[in-house]
């Protein structure tokens, strides 16, 4: 190639490009923006065969410290011009200071990600919901005292759930779910503040003796720091308990004692009734069936209807009389299982719809364990 101009040098340096009014040539690889000569010369014409080169016709400054004896590690992109040389190797102590450091600040965010582990939601979207329960603990123990307040079934589902599921009066699970939230912030913040500091003194350090007590120090720190926090409420004392309830507690009690009542009763029956659509209306009617080849054999039942039991039968290796006594049988468990259910489910019923206090609502809630209990065997009796 041809070499840059006399005047296309600082008369200085004589290595120097310096503005040119007529400008400057760049010619880079096609490929990659790699400039591989550059001159002011205006009658410099490139090459016409090849196509591996780009030219471009520059008005500018060119970058302090690009000669050509050392363009080949800068990139021009038609405007902009970028130094893409290696840096210069650091010191082999400085460049062991500087990998340390690096490990240190690694070995920080495990701690760090480990800390705060506990509070990561388990499933994907937890962190809304956890806010919507929240907002919702918030708003009912702000509301519940409001006179004329009304407590709406859509109100507070996500709180009701807490309530059914931990076992708790609603009033309990919004104080739950806000103190969790501040024992979260509070853990958050701790960590936050020890990352901080040791992020910080990482990167300050100079010596290996200041990187190994920084290590030491982090191996050894206290992420898990019990904190003294408030309580969220005053403790419940014995007037709490047997003060009426205002009406939005009253009704969200009420729907929760309602709703924990239907899953003890559809968990019993579905033991009985099994899980397919349809199935309870089929257990009648194989019922039926089965009383009529007992009382009058299978010329009492028609040919397509006999199939319900016959199937029934070949399936267990039964003869169609034993089959349909078994199927008696069955069906009579899963009526005494109905019936008794049904009955104290309007028993309790009657119960929680008089609820006036969170004591009530405390005798209610054992009544519903103590329910619940004696329906856990497979044979376990009604009342």
């Amino acid at each position: 190639m041809n070499s840059v101009p006399r005047s296309a040098l600082d008369p200085l340096t004589t290595d120097r490009p310096v503005p040119a009014a007529s400008g400057w040539f760049i010619v880079t690889q096609i490929k990659s923006n790699r400039i591989v000569y550059f001159t002011d010369d205006p009658g410099y014409t490139p090459l016409t065969e090849g196509d591996w080169y780009f030219v471009t016709h520059y008005l500018g400054h060119l970058p302090d410290g690009m000669t050509l004896a050392n363009c080949w590690g800068w990139r021009f992109n038609g405007g902009t011009f970028t130094d893409a040389r290696e840096p210069a190797s650091p010191e082999p102590h400085e460049a062991l200071l500087e990998s340390n450091r690096r490990a240190l600040l690694t070995l920080l965010r495990q701690k760090v990600d480990q800390a705060r582990e506990r509070w990561v939601p388990t499933c994907k979207m937890g962190d809304v919901l956890r806010q919507r329960k929240l907002e919702e603990a918030r708003r009912y123990l702000s509301t519940r005292s409001e006179p004329g307040a009304s407590g709406q079934d859509d109100d507070f589902e996500l709180l009701r759930s807490v309530a059914t599921t931990q076992r708790l009066t609603v009033d309990e699970a919004a104080d739950l779910v806000i103190r969790l939230d501040r024992e979260m912030l509070q853990s958050l913040t701790h960590s936050e503040q020890v990352r901080e500091h040791y992020a910080q003194a990482i990167r300050n350090t100079t010596t290996q003796d200041e990187l190994i007590q920084l290590r030491r120090n982090l191996l050894s720190e206290r992420w898990q720091t019990p904190m003294k926090i408030a309580p969220v409420s005053p403790p419940m004392n014995p007037n709490n308990w047997h003060a009426p309830l205002a009406p939005v507690q009253r009704a969200n009690e009420i729907t929760r004692l309602q709703s924990q009542l239907r899953q003890i009763v559809n968990d019993r029956r579905t033991r009985v009734l099994g899980h397919y659509a349809g199935n309870e209306l089929l257990t009648q009617y194989k019922t039926t069936l089965a009383h009529q080849i007992l009382n009058g054999g299978k010329g009492a039942a028609r040919e397509q209807e006999l199939k319900l039991v016959e199937s029934y039968a070949a399936a267990r290796n039964l003869s169609l009389e034993d089959a349909a006594r078994l199927m008696l049988g069955a069906a009579e468990e899963a009526q005494q299982v109905l019936i008794g259910t049904e009955v104290r489910k309007d028993q309790l019923l009657a119960r929680i719809e008089a609820i006036k206090t969170l004591s009530d609502v405390r005798e209610v809630g054992f009544e519903l364990d103590a329910f619940a209990k004696t329906l856990t065997g497979d044979g376990a009796a009604t009342q």
